[in-house]
């Protein structure tokens, strides 16, 4: 009797150890998120957005062209480009975000409101 328990036993704790380390194994890393995947952001949308904002006169921004000073120069110039963006390419270049978080907080040394440029919710995130 003594032998059937030790060896339900050894059988026992050979199955646990086996489990243990076939689950440690299977270990999965966390991989966080690029800032493009958690704003999901999409380069391709935001150029065809700056391309609506130019050329679909129903737009306000379109509608506003007399009130945009140099609009029709800033048309010519994104339509040469084929409406790609100037400054924010990707949220992953972020000496480039810094920078423009610094000049929206800074907006008020050139009398402008920082809120305008959502400084407060831009630097939460």
């Amino acid at each position: 009797m003594r032998a059937k328990f030790s060896l339900k036993s050894s059988l026992l704790i050979i199955c646990v150890s086996f489990l243990i380390f076939l689950f440690a194994c299977n270990k999965t890393e966390y991989v966080e998120q690029s800032l493009n995947e958690k704003l999901k952001f999409n380069s391709a949308d935001y150029q065809n957005a700056i391309r609506e904002l130019f050329v679909n006169n129903d737009s306000l921004f379109a509608q506003q062209d007399t009130l945009i000073e140099n609009f029709d120069t800033l048309k010519y110039f994104y339509s040469k480009r084929d409406f790609k963006p100037l400054f924010i390419k990707s949220f992953e270049e972020k000496g480039l975000l810094y920078s423009f978080l610094i000049t929206f907080k800074n907006a008020e040394e050139h009398g402008l409101n920082p809120e305008a440029y959502h400084y407060g919710w831009i630097s939460e995130e």
